[in-house]
Protein backbone atom coordinates (compact mmCIF):
# COMPACT_ATOMS: atom_id res chain seq x y z
CA UNK A 1 0.00 0.00 0.00
CA UNK A 2 1.79 3.15 -1.49
CA UNK A 3 -0.48 6.41 -1.20
CA UNK A 4 0.45 8.96 -3.79
CA UNK A 5 0.99 11.20 -0.89
CA UNK A 6 3.89 8.95 1.10
CA UNK A 7 6.04 8.71 -1.74
CA UNK A 8 6.60 12.80 -2.50
CA UNK A 9 6.56 13.16 1.59
CA UNK A 10 9.15 10.56 2.03
CA UNK A 11 11.06 12.18 -0.64
CA UNK A 12 10.87 15.57 1.23
CA UNK A 13 11.75 13.98 4.29
CA UNK A 14 15.26 12.37 2.57
CA UNK A 15 15.87 15.78 0.97
CA UNK A 16 15.20 17.55 4.23
CA UNK A 17 17.67 15.49 6.08
CA UNK A 18 20.32 15.77 3.72
CA UNK A 19 19.60 19.44 3.26
CA UNK A 20 19.39 20.52 6.80
CA UNK A 21 21.57 17.56 8.81
CA UNK A 22 20.83 19.89 12.09
CA UNK A 23 17.27 19.25 11.58
CA UNK A 24 17.95 15.10 12.74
Amino acid sequence: FNPPFTLPFMRRNEIALEVEPKNV
